[in-house]
């Protein structure tokens, strides 16, 4: 299949059905192991289903990712914005390292403030 070939909205589809498709997958592995970790089944079953649907999500990941470097490719052609979807995540990352606490509960924030303050408390202490 040449994604130059499909329109845009064509390879958009195609790419949430896949990630779709990979989501059931990895769904259905993860009740297969609950099944025999509840004694449902064997291990040797177990691994037998879980090769089974690593085959199939390993090619149906290849096709995603050709389909994702297609938009993301687009988008910074069509649009000239320099970047796509999947640039947009390592873009964030950066912050994330830097400042921990974005996207945090108030709670979180609260206790780890005061963690913090303990820590420096102590480390005064000591000097």
């Amino acid at each position: 299949m040449k994604l130059e070939n499909l329109s845009s909205s064509q390879v958009m589809i195609y790419a949430e059905l896949t990630t779709q498709q990979l989501d059931e997958l990895d769904r259905y592995g993860m009740d297969v192991t609950l099944c025999e970790s509840f004694g449902g089944m064997t291990e040797e079953e177990k691994k037998e289903i879980h090769d089974s649907l690593s085959l199939k999500i390993v090619k149906i990941e290849e096709t995603r990712l050709s389909l994702v470097k297609e938009i993301n490719r687009r988008m910074r052609r069509d649009l000239k914005i320099g970047f796509g979807p999947s640039d947009v995540q390592p873009y964030l990352n950066k912050f994330q390292t830097e400042f921990p606490l974005i996207g945090k509960g108030e709670a979180e924030v609260k206790a780890w403030l005061a963690k913090k303050e303990k820590e420096t408390k102590t480390k005064l202490k000591k000097a």
